[in-house]
Protein backbone atom coordinates (compact mmCIF):
# COMPACT_ATOMS: atom_id res chain seq x y z
CA UNK A 1 0.00 0.00 0.00
CA UNK A 2 1.28 3.23 -1.10
CA UNK A 3 1.23 6.22 1.53
CA UNK A 4 -0.94 8.91 0.32
CA UNK A 5 1.15 12.57 0.26
CA UNK A 6 -0.96 15.64 0.68
CA UNK A 7 0.65 18.94 -0.37
CA UNK A 8 0.17 21.83 1.85
CA UNK A 9 -2.31 24.44 1.27
CA UNK A 10 -1.25 27.75 1.06
CA UNK A 11 -2.39 31.34 2.32
CA UNK A 12 -3.22 32.64 -1.09
CA UNK A 13 -6.21 30.00 -1.59
CA UNK A 14 -7.75 30.79 2.10
CA UNK A 15 -8.10 34.73 0.94
CA UNK A 16 -11.03 34.44 -1.13
CA UNK A 17 -12.79 32.75 1.58
CA UNK A 18 -11.84 35.07 4.23
CA UNK A 19 -12.73 38.44 2.12
CA UNK A 20 -15.66 36.69 1.66
CA UNK A 21 -17.01 35.80 4.91
CA UNK A 22 -15.94 39.27 6.30
CA UNK A 23 -17.87 40.58 3.13
CA UNK A 24 -21.03 38.91 4.58
CA UNK A 25 -20.11 39.82 8.07
CA UNK A 26 -19.93 43.79 7.28
CA UNK A 27 -23.60 42.95 4.70
CA UNK A 28 -25.20 41.86 8.23
CA UNK A 29 -27.53 44.20 9.91
CA UNK A 30 -26.51 45.48 13.05
CA UNK A 31 -27.73 43.21 16.06
CA UNK A 32 -27.04 42.72 19.68
CA UNK A 33 -25.03 44.72 21.59
CA UNK A 34 -24.22 47.00 19.09
CA UNK A 35 -28.01 47.88 18.40
CA UNK A 36 -28.64 49.98 21.46
CA UNK A 37 -25.55 52.32 20.53
CA UNK A 38 -25.94 55.65 19.20
CA UNK A 39 -25.20 55.56 15.70
CA UNK A 40 -22.31 58.28 16.13
CA UNK A 41 -19.87 60.01 18.61
CA UNK A 42 -22.09 63.33 19.64
CA UNK A 43 -21.74 66.55 21.25
CA UNK A 44 -23.33 66.43 24.43
CA UNK A 45 -25.62 69.91 24.00
CA UNK A 46 -26.76 69.94 28.06
CA UNK A 47 -27.56 67.60 30.79
CA UNK A 48 -30.02 67.93 33.83
CA UNK A 49 -30.00 66.20 37.09
CA UNK A 50 -33.80 66.45 38.49
CA UNK A 51 -32.80 65.43 42.38
CA UNK A 52 -34.90 62.77 43.92
CA UNK A 53 -36.24 61.09 40.44
CA UNK A 54 -33.30 60.84 37.37
CA UNK A 55 -30.81 62.29 35.13
CA UNK A 56 -31.58 63.89 31.30
CA UNK A 57 -29.10 63.90 28.70
CA UNK A 58 -29.28 65.69 25.47
CA UNK A 59 -27.07 65.63 22.57
CA UNK A 60 -26.67 66.40 18.78
CA UNK A 61 -29.69 64.74 16.76
CA UNK A 62 -27.73 64.50 13.71
CA UNK A 63 -25.73 61.86 15.88
CA UNK A 64 -28.17 59.64 17.23
CA UNK A 65 -30.88 57.64 16.65
CA UNK A 66 -34.47 56.26 17.93
CA UNK A 67 -32.69 53.57 19.60
CA UNK A 68 -35.84 52.24 21.12
CA UNK A 69 -39.29 54.02 19.12
CA UNK A 70 -39.72 56.15 22.34
CA UNK A 71 -42.44 59.00 21.61
CA UNK A 72 -40.12 61.46 23.33
CA UNK A 73 -37.25 60.99 21.02
CA UNK A 74 -36.23 64.84 19.45
CA UNK A 75 -37.17 67.47 22.05
CA UNK A 76 -37.13 70.88 21.68
CA UNK A 77 -39.38 72.43 24.64
CA UNK A 78 -35.96 72.43 26.53
CA UNK A 79 -33.44 73.57 24.61
CA UNK A 80 -34.04 76.07 22.00
CA UNK A 81 -33.02 73.62 19.48
CA UNK A 82 -34.18 70.21 18.39
CA UNK A 83 -32.07 67.41 20.33
CA UNK A 84 -32.24 63.47 21.07
CA UNK A 85 -32.89 63.45 24.81
CA UNK A 86 -32.05 60.29 27.33
CA UNK A 87 -32.56 59.39 30.51
CA UNK A 88 -31.82 57.92 33.40
CA UNK A 89 -34.22 57.26 36.11
CA UNK A 90 -32.52 56.95 39.82
CA UNK A 91 -32.72 53.85 41.55
CA UNK A 92 -34.53 54.66 45.18
CA UNK A 93 -34.39 58.67 44.33
CA UNK A 94 -30.32 59.06 44.41
CA UNK A 95 -27.97 57.62 41.67
CA UNK A 96 -26.56 54.50 42.25
CA UNK A 97 -22.59 54.32 41.96
CA UNK A 98 -22.40 53.47 38.95
CA UNK A 99 -24.76 56.26 37.48
CA UNK A 100 -22.33 58.25 39.51
CA UNK A 101 -19.36 57.46 37.19
CA UNK A 102 -22.17 58.24 34.03
CA UNK A 103 -23.01 61.39 35.47
CA UNK A 104 -19.65 62.25 35.71
CA UNK A 105 -18.74 61.17 32.33
CA UNK A 106 -20.97 63.44 31.15
CA UNK A 107 -20.08 66.46 32.98
CA UNK A 108 -16.83 66.05 31.84
CA UNK A 109 -17.74 65.81 28.06
CA UNK A 110 -20.13 68.97 28.24
CA UNK A 111 -17.03 71.10 29.94
CA UNK A 112 -14.45 69.50 27.18
CA UNK A 113 -16.54 69.51 24.42
CA UNK A 114 -15.85 66.08 24.03
CA UNK A 115 -17.95 63.43 22.29
CA UNK A 116 -19.46 60.27 23.28
CA UNK A 117 -22.00 57.74 22.24
CA UNK A 118 -24.95 56.55 24.87
CA UNK A 119 -26.50 53.18 24.95
CA UNK A 120 -29.80 52.45 25.85
CA UNK A 121 -31.70 49.31 25.77
CA UNK A 122 -35.05 50.55 26.32
CA UNK A 123 -37.40 53.18 26.88
CA UNK A 124 -36.89 54.09 30.28
CA UNK A 125 -39.42 53.65 33.32
CA UNK A 126 -42.36 55.93 32.08
CA UNK A 127 -41.99 54.90 28.33
CA UNK A 128 -41.50 58.36 27.08
CA UNK A 129 -37.46 58.58 26.12
CA UNK A 130 -34.67 56.43 25.81
CA UNK A 131 -32.86 55.41 28.87
CA UNK A 132 -29.52 56.30 29.51
CA UNK A 133 -27.85 52.99 30.56
CA UNK A 134 -23.75 53.85 29.62
CA UNK A 135 -21.56 56.26 27.91
CA UNK A 136 -18.03 55.67 26.15
CA UNK A 137 -16.14 58.55 25.58
CA UNK A 138 -14.67 59.46 22.35
CA UNK A 139 -10.59 58.82 22.91
CA UNK A 140 -8.33 61.63 21.93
Amino acid sequence: MRPTTVQRVKKILFQPGLYGLLAVAMATPVSGWAAAWTQAWGKVLATASITGFGFYVWIDPQTANNINNCPKYLEAAVLAQPAAEFFMTYSNGVPSESQKVTITQLSLAVSTGQLVKIYSGSCNNYGNYNSLDGVSLKPN
